[in-house]
């Protein structure tokens, strides 16, 4: 059993998170669109750089091996580029898959606070 200035107490500090969360919430999914902007970006560069490798190097190779070796030396950066953009990208999910979890959460501990 709660008290009167407990329940008073608690009332106002979901208030105020109900308040907060929806700015979070929105400059968070901001920040999640903009990194997947960037990792659609670099895909596309890399694409447009795989298409232009042979044109770029046109010298012939030995083997395969000699070939794939110097094809991953030009676009191991933007492997590893992409590879940071997703992991950007996977965290900001993340804060945003928590920021609607704990909204919904104040949401429903307000429902039970009003209805009690």
């Amino acid at each position: 059993m709660t008290t009167l200035t407990t329940r008073h107490l608690l009332t106002e500090t979901i208030i105020d998170e109900l308040q907060l969360l929806p700015e979070l919430l929105r400059k968070a999914e901001m920040r999640y669109y903009s990194a997947q902007h960037a990792l659609a970006e670099k895909r596309g560069r890399l694409a447009d750089a795989e298409s232009a490798w042979p044109l770029a190097d046109a010298a012939p190779y030995n083997d395969e091996a000699a070939r794939l070796a110097a094809f991953r030396a030009y676009t191991g950066p933007l492997h590893a580029d992409i590879r940071q953009a997703q992991a950007d990208a996977d965290r900001l999910k993340a804060e945003v898959d928590f920021l609607l979890r704990r909204h919904d959460n104040y949401r429903v501990m307000a429902t039970l606070l009003a209805n009690g």
